[in-house]
């Protein structure tokens, strides 16, 4: 809806040309167009100016004169702010904003050489008859959507903010964005809040008990995993650096703090929300604490899933009603089980059957072969300390037939104990370097890493001069194994692919963020990721994973380890060590997945280009699909294909700064409504054929089990 307030100003016709804009005019004159004075939608060939700004409803979207593109809220909250860096030295004229019509949007000045592109439409350069457009949508996000003409159907092709529940306001004050599969839905934080408009969530919640009725006895409502958004200028007033407790307590304290959040990332980081308008985010990949002060007592929090369309969460009832059976029946067991073990305990200790021998990890005792299975012992952590005498058995007495590949560290063979389980042992040479102290140090170390996605450390053996660690056997063997071998590609179909890499991202996830310890891999390839019976991943070789303390995001290191190819370039050639070098290792290992190619090899018959820049070079041309291995011909989905290139090109980017976290790649990838930015140039070189650097591990024709284990470098 739009009005021209033209009245008196002699308009005696309108014209609407061919571009969209439709003109008001006395006689020849225009007097007023739609292109000059936009509402929440840009045509393409639509210039949008520093004079214009889009609005929908509290939503905006300007043009600042330095070229930086600003969503705002309420003209207050900056949540969505897009040129800081490409503009940062250079002073613009008239900058200008267009929607080309293949759908590439972009920003012009006469000062810049040529236009600064901001986002590819996801089909740009695709259909000859497609009509696009540019509109801030009133959910805040501002998005390009493609139609074919005479259609009256669009569909989205790209979003300015790749998570809708950071639009600052989505829900309205009070209430917390979070996501039902792929659909962001809005609700209360607990039953201290009712909502706005029973028939529309997004309006907000408010306190059943407003807090002037409860002066000096409010207490602090604790969401987990929830985030209440703070952007500029509130940055420059609310944010503190403080640890959980105080950041709950300053706020229960402030007279005029009615929230804050605790980020639990290292960062310290503590928001402090004063009277006003509280916007909030909850997800179980959230990294915070959030606190609201409420009136007490304080109420459950209910389930953030609508009981019924538009309609606000409420309790399950359901979940309320069995929850004292169960606690009961718990707490009895528990009581069982204690009295079990006391009573257990104490008749050990009268018949004299604590050995002090369990603590010595080095005895050579002689066991019998019949003996062998029941002297092992376990270690903590769930890691069994394995006799040498039962390992042997295992392997034949390590016998030629049973081993599986030579490693820098050592052979590895293929066992199976006398339960039938079938294990992988790795028997470190004499010449690996390691030592007592330090290989005791790095099992304890590697068993506190224990997830779906990483190949599991059953346990050990310490016997005389023999060192031999114990790890679960993988049937499939390695990822290589399939993928670079003609006959075997194709055994690989799409899904299993496509399951594949959302597991390596897993378990780097895990790594990065949620481990006890944070973890760079530094040798993420195709032979480190083991596959299970069901070709599940398991991420294997930790022989030269950095470990980073609490606070730490990135070191310098003088000893360059890893395989080129997968190398980020900072790494590489400054020795520059953080999490988004295993996202560079992962984009080249999920360009290798979808292309069934190797990184290090040429795919160009012009110029000499390794997998990324080939990749990259389809990408420009919006011939990305042409990546795709043959094979997966009859079982691809093209839309997940075209999705994984680009986020492999996002992981290779060559600035550092410019990948994404771990956390948003596996977001990316489990939620295709989530629109992606297009990739900047990546880092790629042209040399092809680079040998390996200090790669520990070159098992015979491809890796099996390929477990490499070295001291982690810590700090």
């Amino acid at each position: 809806v739009w009005q021209s307030n033209t009245g008196g100003r002699g308009v005696s016709s309108a014209v609407l040309e061919d571009t969209g804009n439709l003109v008001l005019k006395n006689s020849s004159v225009s007097i007023w167009s739609t292109f000059e004075n936009p509402t929440d939608t840009i045509l393409s060939s639509q210039n949008f100016t520093t004079d214009n700004v889009l609005q929908s409803g509290l939503y905006s979207l300007a043009l600042l004169g330095s070229g930086n593109l600003t969503l705002r809220w309420n003209d207050s909250i900056v949540y969505w702010n897009w040129g800081s860096n490409e503009f940062a030295n250079t002073n613009l004229t008239s900058p200008s904003l267009g929607l080309q019509p293949i759908g590439i949007l972009s920003i012009f000045d006469v000062r810049l050489s040529g236009a600064v592109i901001i986002a590819y439409s996801s089909d740009y350069a695709e259909g000859n008859d497609v009509f696009r457009f540019l509109k801030l949508d009133s959910d805040g996000n501002l998005r390009i959507y493609s139609s074919a003409r005479n259609s009256v159907t669009s569909t989205v092709r790209w979003a300015a903010v790749g998570d809708q529940c950071q639009v600052f306001g989505y829900c309205g004050n009070m209430g917390i964005c979070t996501y039902n599969d792929s659909s962001p839905i809005c609700g209360c934080p607990s039953q201290n809040f009712d909502p706005i408009d029973p028939r529309d969530s997004r309006k907000g919640c408010k306190r059943k008990v407003g807090l002037e009725n409860c002066p000096g006895n409010a207490t602090m409502l604790q969401l987990d995993n929830a985030n209440f958004l703070t952007y500029p200028p509130e940055l420059a007033s609310q944010v503190f650096f403080v640890g959980v407790s105080a950041c709950r307590l300053n706020c229960l304290v402030g007279g005029s703090c009615v929230a804050s959040t605790s980020f639990s990332d290292g960062t310290g980081l503590c928001y402090l929300k004063e009277r006003g308008f509280v916007s909030g985010y909850h997800s179980a990949a959230l990294p915070s604490t959030s606190f609201l002060k409420v009136c007490g007592p304080v109420l459950p929090n209910p389930s953030l899933s609508p009981s019924s369309p538009g309609a606000p969460p409420t309790l399950d009832t359901a979940k309320k009603k069995w929850m004292w059976p169960i606690i009961a029946v718990g707490a009895f067991f528990i009581i069982l089980l204690s009295c079990s073990c006391f009573f257990k305990r104490r008749k050990l200790r009268m018949k004299g059957k604590t050995k002090a021998t369990q603590k010595n990890t080095t005895t050579s005792t002689k066991y019998s072969k019949a003996n062998n299975h029941k002297k092992d012992k376990k270690m903590s952590h769930e890691l069994h300390l394995f006799s040498f005498e039962s390992i042997a058995a295992a392997t034949n007495n390590f016998a030629a037939t049973n081993k599986l590949g030579e490693g820098g560290f050592g052979p590895v063979y293929k066992g199976k104990l006398l339960d039938g389980q079938e294990i992988a042992i790795k028997r470190l040479s004499r010449s690996s370097g390691q030592g007592l102290v330090e290989f005791k140090n790095e099992i304890l170390l590697i068993a506190k890493l224990q997830h779906t996605n990483l190949v599991r450390l059953l346990g050990s053996c310490i016997h005389e001069e023999e060192k031999v660690l114990v790890y679960e056997y993988m049937p499939n063997k390695s990822l290589d194994f399939f993928l670079f071998d003609p006959s075997k590609k194709g055994l690989l179909k799409w899904r299993d692919r496509f399951n594949i890499i959302e597991g390596i991202a897993q378990g780097l996830l895990y790594l990065h963020k949620y481990s006890r310890l944070t973890v760079i891999h530094r040798d993420l390839k195709a032979s480190n990721i083991l596959l299970d019976e069901k070709m599940n991943p398991k991420i294997s070789d930790f022989g030269m994973a950095r470990i980073f303390g609490l606070n730490e995001s990135e070191a310098n290191t003088n000893r360059v380890v890893g395989t080129y190819g997968y190398m980020s370039p900072e790494y590489a050639m400054k020795g520059i060590v953080s999490m988004k070098t295993d996202v560079f290792s992962f984009g080249v290992l999920l360009l290798e997945i979808v292309s069934g190619k190797k990184n290090n090899r040429c795919y160009h018959s012009e110029h000499p280009l390794n997998l990324i820049g080939y990749a990259w070079e389809l990408w420009k041309e919006g011939k990305s699909f042409e990546l795709t291995d043959p094979t997966l011909e009859d079982s691809c989905t093209r839309s997940e294909i075209l999705r994984c290139i680009h986020v492999g090109l996002l992981c290779v980017q060559d600035l550092a700064m410019d990948r994404p976290s771990m956390l948003d790649v596996v977001s990316m990838l489990a939620n295709e409504s989530l629109q992606l930015h297009a990739p900047k140039q990546p880092a790629f070189f042209i040399e092809t054929g680079a040998p390996e650097a200090e790669t520990v591990e070159k098992l015979e024709n491809c890796s099996i089990n390929k477990l490499s284990i070295s001291v982690m470098e810590a700090r």
